[in-house]
């Protein structure tokens, strides 16, 4: 039997105890010689090599695992003896244990561990194994046999969830930054084990695809470096902040890892307080020559009114509380004045335009007009400085009111004109959008080229070169050239604006200075002067007579 197979006992506490319990197939002094010589070799630890071989691995062949109480066996059987000596070897990652075979004196085979050059001749080994995996039979004794002897695991539960975490990793060359989750959580399953449980945890593979994974982290914390350095000095232009944010955007999408390594993160922040300081600088100047721009208060109309709510509105909505404190006192002041006079301004506006669209307007947009006006005054009245916030208050709504009358249009000069025929006058027509007096967006002409700049006679559509249009709200000049080509009597204007809204006046073509038709009564000093003629032709006919008879 001992001829036939091998044992090799792994035990599962996974402590190299060297050879026990050695069995001996027969009797006699020089097997027990052997078994003594054998436990004497696994104390002292002599280390193990691996022996020439005379045959390879066809010569054997895997029997299987068996256990037997806590002892676990693998077997292997003997084909066929080529030689009188053969050396077979377990081989596991760089352990290589060397078991090799002669002939005793009876011609019967003895196994034994060979250590340098001494054969320790057992008849049934018994060994530990360290390391958990798959083991080779390998002839010839060396470690890249491709016949696979035995697998056995030596672990507990808890060690073969971690163990097939980290075999299951990519390879190294495989690694992407997409693996990072799970080589994290093997790490993490590792270092939740005991130190006696990760003694048994080959960890090699994790170790190295964590190696690749920092790589990969450096690579990535280097693009941004380099997006850094690109930013080169720090300008107030949209290059320069495109570039500052590209940086910022890539740094930020970095893992906390791959942060750690941007060596010059405090250049990008350094550079982007930069950028906004000179921002800054250049808001509050962009506010001073706003400012500076406003006609002083008393020449302000209100066709200003945008120029002022302008430069209040980026005074107190974009400029800090700081800015705004260490502003410059001057242009302050100028502001103010601006703000109390456009208010004033916005009052009267408001005023005219209850007093004089009141009705035209939404009931809505009424109230609440005549609500701010109504404050407004009451505030001027008082003599109090109005703030941002009450200017804002009474200007919108003043405009808003404004707005809401754009399609209502007033002929306000040339209404029901008249024209005498033979007369060089032209009849001049002015249409006004209603809203605000002197406004400083008069719409009327741009909304009457918006809808194709068409004006109908008596509801005719005419493009005569004697009827022109300028601006100055709305500005129609019918020319006699036209006129006299109308009959006597009345006639429309109809003057189109967007929105299909149209306005139309009337006008009179009135007849010359009269003539006495045939058949009526002449004066009688016609009739005296034609007679005073005829007489005096006759006097001077006679007297002519009378000389040629005295010849």
């Amino acid at each position: 039997m001992y001829n036939e197979t091998l044992w090799v006992f792994l035990n599962e506490r996974n402590k190299r105890k060297g050879f026990s319990n050695m069995k001996t197939a027969g009797k006699g002094l020089f097997k027990m010689l052997l078994a003594f010589t054998v436990a004497i070799s696994c104390l002292i630890g002599i280390g193990m090599t691996t022996a020439a071989a005379e045959n390879y691995i066809r010569d054997f062949e895997y029997s299987g695992v068996y256990h037997e109480g806590d002892e676990i066996y693998i077997t292997a059987r003997e084909l066929g003896i080529r030689t009188a000596s053969t050396t077979v070897a377990f081989v596991h990652s760089d352990e290589v244990l060397v078991v090799s075979k002669e002939v005793d004196e009876d011609g019967y085979g003895v196994y034994g561990f060979t250590r340098g050059t001494e054969f320790i001749a057992i008849e049934s080994a018994k060994c530990s194994f360290q390391t958990d995996g798959i083991y080779f039979l390998n002839g010839n004794g060396s470690n890249d046999a491709p016949y696979e002897f035995a697998s056995h695991s030596l672990l507990n539960d808890d060690q073969r969830v971690v163990q097939d975490m980290i075999d299951d990793l990519p390879d190294v060359d495989d690694v992407t930054e997409g693996d990072r989750d799970v080589i994290e959580a093997a790490r993490a399953a590792y270092e939740g084990l005991s130190d006696k449980d990760k003694e048994l945890i080959d960890i090699k593979k994790l170790n190295a695809v964590e190696i690749q994974i920092d790589q990969i982290d450096k690579n990535k914390a280097a693009e941004v470096m380099k997006l850094i350095d690109a930013i080169g000095d720090v300008e107030l232009t949209d290059e320069c902040i495109e570039k500052i944010n590209a940086a910022l955007d890539a740094y930020r999408a970095l893992t906390d890892k791959q942060q750690s390594y941007v060596e010059n993160a405090d250049d990008m922040y350094a550079a982007e307080d930069k950028y906004y300081s000179m921002l800054r600088e250049s808001v509050q100047k962009k506010v001073l020559d706003k400012i500076n721009a406003l006609p002083a208060a008393d020449k302000l109309t209100i066709e200003n009114y945008y120029d002022v709510y302008d430069a209040a509105y980026e005074f107190n909505e974009i400029l800090t509380e700081k800015e705004q404190a260490g502003f410059d006192t001057t242009a302050k002041k100028k502001l103010d004045e601006a703000v109390k006079t456009m208010y004033s301004l916005a009052l009267e506006a408001g005023e005219q335009l209850l007093s004089d669209y009141g009705a035209d307007l939404e009931e809505e947009t009424y109230n609440e007009l005549k609500k701010v006006v109504d404050a407004a005054a009451a505030m001027v009245e008082a003599g109090k400085m109005p703030s941002y916030d009450e200017f804002k208050e009474l200007l919108w709504p003043v405009f808003y009111a404004s707005f809401e009358l754009y399609d209502i249009y007033k002929v306000i000069e040339g209404a029901d004109a008249a024209w005498t025929v033979g007369s060089t006058d032209s009849i001049v027509i002015r249409i006004l959008q209603a809203g605000i007096k002197d406004k400083a967006f008069d719409n009327t002409f741009f909304s009457f080229e918006y809808a194709g700049s068409k004006i109908y006679i008596d509801g005719e559509l005419t493009d005569s070169k004697f009827i022109t249009a300028e601006e100055g709200s709305v500005i129609i000049t019918i020319m006699p050239e036209f006129l006299k080509t109308l009959s006597t009597g009345e006639h429309t204007i109809t003057v189109l604006f967007d929105n299909d809204v149209t306005v139309t006046s009337k006008f009179t073509i009135k007849p010359a200075a009269s003539v006495p038709a045939s058949g009526e009564s002449v004066s009688h000093y016609v009739i005296l002067g034609i007679s005073a003629v005829l007489l005096a032709g006759a006097v001077l006919t006679l007297r002519k007579h009378m000389v040629d008879s005295v010849k």
